[in-house]
C-alpha cells in the first residue's frame, strides 16, 4: 500500500509541471524583428499616397492673374467760336451764338419769357466715317453761370436753320441749331455733347461768354 502511494504522488506532481502548445496564450508570444517589419510595411501602405494622386497634383497647372484688356483713352473735344474739333470720323464746327428775344415766322411766334432770352448755339457736323450717324438730343448738357439748364424745342427755324437733332449721312455735313432760354444777363455757358461717348470715348466741350455772341458764321454750311 505504501508503495502504490508512493507513486501515485510522483504521477501528480509531473503533471502540474507539464504545459502544451494549446495552453499558450497567443497575445503574450513576444513581437520578433520578422513580425514588427512587417507590421510597419502594413501600416506605410494603408497611410501612404497613390502615385496616381501624386502625378495629378504635380501636373496642376500654376494659377495666373487675369489679363486686363486695355481701356480707350477719354478723350475730350473743345470747341469754340475759332477751333474746330476733327478726328477720323467727323468735324464738328462752331458757326456762331446768338441771342433773341424773340423768334418769329408767318405762322408762328416764339416769345422768351419776362427776364429770358433765346440763347441759340449754331453748329456744323460733317459725319466723315462710313456709316450714318445720329445726333441725339439726349446726350446734350449745359449749364448757365454753373447752374444746369435744359435746352428747349421752338417751332421756328432761326437763320432758316433746322435742329441739329437729325441723322447726318455718311460723308454728308449737316448745320443747325440748340436753343436755350437762359436770363437776361449771364456771363458763362458750357455746353457738352456726350452722343459718341459709347462710340469712340469722346466728349465735346465748348466754353462760351457774351464776348462770343459777335462771332457768327452764317454763310458757312447754310441749309436753305
Amino acid at each position: 500500500m505504501f508503495l502504490l502511494a508512493s507513486i501515485l504522488c510522483i504521477n501528480i506532481l509531473g503533471c502540474s509541471h507539464t504545459e502544451t502548445k494549446d495552453n499558450i496564450n497567443p497575445a503574450s508570444t513576444p513581437a520578433t524583428s520578422e513580425n514588427t517589419s512587417e507590421y510597419v510595411d502594413n501600416k506605410n501602405q494603408e497611410t501612404s499616397e497613390p502615385e496616381n494622386i501624386k502625378d495629378i497634383n504635380t501636373q496642376l497647372p500654376e494659377e495666373t492673374e487675369p489679363v486686363a484688356t486695355p481701356e480707350t483713352e477719354p478723350v475730350t473735344g473743345k470747341i469754340s467760336a475759332s477751333k474746330q474739333y476733327s478726328d477720323i470720323n467727323r468735324v464738328v464746327n462752331v458757326l456762331g451764338l446768338k441771342e433773341y428775344k424773340k423768334i418769329e415766322s408767318d405762322k408762328y411766334t416764339d416769345k422768351a419769357a419776362k427776364g429770358k432770352k433765346f440763347l441759340v448755339l449754331f453748329l456744323s457736323i460733317s459725319n466723315t466715317s462710313h456709316e450714318d450717324d445720329y445726333i441725339n438730343y439726349n446726350y446734350i448738357s449745359a449749364k448757365i453761370d454753373g447752374k444746369e439748364i435744359e435746352h428747349i424745342a421752338i417751332f421756328n427755324e432761326p437763320r432758316n436753320y433746322p435742329t441739329i437733332f437729325n441723322t447726318i449721312k455718311a460723308g454728308k455735313t449737316s448745320a443747325g441749331f440748340i436753343a436755350w432760354e437762359v436770363s437776361e444777363k449771364w456771363n458763362k455757358f458750357e455746353f457738352t455733347y456726350n452722343g459718341w461717348e459709347n462710340i469712340d470715348n469722346l466728349s465735346i466741350e465748348a466754353k462760351f461768354t457774351p464776348k462770343d455772341l459777335e462771332t457768327i458764321q452764317y454763310s458757312i454750311y447754310r441749309i436753305k
